[in-house]
């Protein structure tokens, strides 16, 4: 169920964006679109097991032959952290449970890896982030259980970079 499911978002999404560039406003409507399937996927967290305290459990769900699009079911435990990084393509983050604190920097310089924080983004139940590129971002799992939330990229991670290549230092001076 949930691979077909999958399977028709991917399909959906692939004819909403279209080829080439994509722009914000398509990606605000994958963002709705991708909040609704999030808000009923608990089917899938009773077939995937939940992260442990500090751990993240990444499910692919499917990526679309055709444009490279990747669905993902994440699962961050309590106490789970990223530092700040980049993906070098959009994302679409949606709610299922817990709570996840993004925190969003702006690039210091194009010929640095430093990045000033900007904003704090709260995602819930429900709740969309948009990513562009050259979005870079933190996430800390809030409060004391463990997260499911669909991601969305605009290509699988797998064809990504290490993330210790796609990673900031944080520009306090700034």
């Amino acid at each position: 169920m949930q691979r077909e499911l999958a399977r028709a978002f991917l399909t959906e999404t692939r004819s909403m964006l279209g080829e080439g560039a994509v722009r914000s406003a398509l990606l605000e409507q994958v963002a709705l679109r991708l909040g609704e399937l999030a808000k009923g996927c608990r089917q899938w967290q009773r077939q995937l097991p939940a992260a442990a305290h500090g751990d993240e459990l990444c499910y692919e769900l499917g990526v679309d032959p055709i444009s490279g699009f990747a669905l993902y079911l994440v699962s961050d435990g309590p106490g789970s952290t990223s530092p700040p990084h980049e993906h070098q393509t959009w994302a679409v983050i949606a709610g299922g449970s817990g709570v996840e604190r993004n925190r969003l920097y702006k690039r210091v310089s194009t010929t640095s890896k430093r990045a000033a924080h900007t904003a704090d983004v709260c995602i819930g139940v429900g709740d969309t982030l948009v990513l562009t590129i050259d979005s870079v971002h933190s996430t800390e799992v809030v409060g004391a259980e463990p997260t499911y939330h669909l991601h969305m990229y605009g290509m699988s991670l797998a064809a990504l970079k290490p993330i210790t290549a796609r990673t900031f230092e944080i520009a306090y001076d700034v």
